[in-house]
């Protein structure tokens, strides 16, 4: 029997076009939003690189490493859940992403060798709590999705490779 990690990565091998992973992503946890951030460690910001659910305009939107939850996410490097993370003390509105509408947020640190990558984010209309199965699901896919988006981007020449300090 496969660990969920290996099961996950097999599910997700078979789909290689970043849209449809997050798509994939997505279905596999039942969420509404599957958000993707890549660090940029010289500016200290996340910048959303892929996303299922999301304004297609929200593509390329930097967020700073000190604002909202997600960045602090990418600030301490752990997971945060919120039931209502508009009342979240870190909470930050993406302006025209259509995010008011979700009421349940799971962001995790993607990372590779103890340094930070980038932040993989779900998000759903009703207000849940997530499973601690779902927190470790979410890191397995993560690092799939991640990785399937690098190698998109190296393919056409568009991949930055993130700086680290």
């Amino acid at each position: 029997m496969l660990s969920p990690a290996e099961s996950v990565e097999t599910e997700f091998t078979a789909y290689p076009r970043a849209n449809l992973c997050l798509k994939q992503a997505a279905e596999t946890l039942g969420v509404d939003v599957c958000t993707l951030y890549e660090a940029d460690h010289r500016r200290r910001e996340l910048i959303l690189i892929g996303s299922y659910g999301l304004a297609e305009s929200s593509i390329g939107y930097r967020l700073s490493f000190d604002t909202g939850i997600t960045g602090a996410v990418a600030r301490t490097m752990v997971p945060i859940s919120s039931k209502d993370p508009m009342r979240h003390p870190e909470f930050h509105l993406v302006e025209g992403s259509g995010e008011e509408k979700y009421r349940s947020y799971l962001g995790v640190p993607v990372m590779d060798f103890g340094q930070l990558d980038g932040v993989f984010v779900v998000q759903t209309i009703k207000s849940r709590i997530f499973r601690i199965s779902e927190i470790e699901k979410l890191y397995a896919i993560s690092k799939v999705v991640f990785g399937d988006l690098g190698m998109l981007r190296s393919a056409d020449g568009h991949k930055v490779e993130p700086v680290r300090d």
